[in-house]
């Protein structure tokens, strides 16, 4: 049974302890494989001091499988019978910690099994090498080594100069307005070497007014414009640009953000987003 102490007094269990002193006193139960109790009992004058039956739980371990040659499968039953099925090597977690079997099953050939010991709150390495015929099965139905052709570079994300978006973008955006309205617009953005900007659309092709110098911000080109417009009489408002390049290095994700500030429109805010690609 498990062993028992009661302050300075040890027994197995079932434990009765005679002639013990008034107060309060340490026991402690333990038990290989099981994990440890401690508790205190106190004993008054003229009773009986009963803790009642201390339960015990089970303490775990891991083991480590390996075999030479690796990959042979194996079948671990640990102290409550419990299986566990792997092949080498392999790491098993939160095992009953006592006696139990390793079974080595090699293709082909005999099995072998050994009595093994599952340590608690340890790591118990268990290997077994496997004899020459079996390495040299193993040997022959491992797979070969198959050829990986090498990937491309992926190109970068991140522009080193306004030059990678020198060109004509071109590509339908689309809007929402804070009044709830919106509609879709094909746009061509031209941007040159020195990072000057035009712009036009489908519904105002005339509108091809040169924007502020565009500036490169990590992978992102930003340039912004203030406006008054001719006969459609919108009033002026105030543009923000921001494209940003894509790895493939030919299209654009656009988003720009229009504010009316003078003219019938004043106080509404459109903002309009899509993909470019160069012409």
């Amino acid at each position: 049974g498990a062993t028992v102490t009661l302050g300075d007094e040890t027994q197995k269990s079932p434990a009765t302890f005679n002639n013990v002193k008034v107060g309060k006193l340490p026991l402690k139960v333990t038990l290989e494989n099981f994990e440890p109790v401690e508790q205190q009992i106190e004993v008054k004058e003229g009773e009986i001091a009963n803790p009642g039956v201390i339960k015990l739980t089970r303490s775990t371990g891991s083991a480590q499988i390996d075999s030479n040659p690796q990959g042979i499968d194996f079948d671990l039953e640990d102290a409550d019978g419990k299986h566990h099925i792997g092949k080498t090597p392999q790491t098993l977690a939160d095992l009953t910690a006592g006696p139990g079997k390793i079974t080595f099953k090699p293709e082909k050939s005999e099995t072998h099994t050994e009595w093994v010991a599952i340590v608690a709150h340890q790591n118990s390495p268990f290997s077994w090498k496997a004899p020459a015929e079996v390495s040299a099965e193993v040997a022959v139905a491992s797979p070969r080594p198959t050829a990986v052709a090498e990937r491309s570079p992926k190109p970068s994300a991140t522009p080193r100069s306004i030059k990678s978006f020198v060109g004509t973008w071109k590509g339908p955006l689309r809007g929402k307005c804070a009044d709830g309205s919106g509609n879709t617009l094909a746009y061509a953005i031209r941007i040159d070497s020195g990072g000057g900007v035009t712009q036009s659309n489908d519904q105002d092709p005339s509108h091809t007014n040169l924007h502020s110098k565009a500036k490169l911000s990590g992978n992102e080109l930003v340039f912004s414009d203030q406006q008054t417009s001719g006969t459609g009489g919108q009033g002026q408002w105030i543009q923000n640009w921001t494209l940003t390049l894509r790895p493939d290095g030919r299209s654009v994700s656009a988003y720009y953000h229009t504010k009316y500030v003078r003219g019938p429109f004043k106080g509404g805010k459109c903002s309009y987003s899509g993909s470019m690609h160069k012409d």
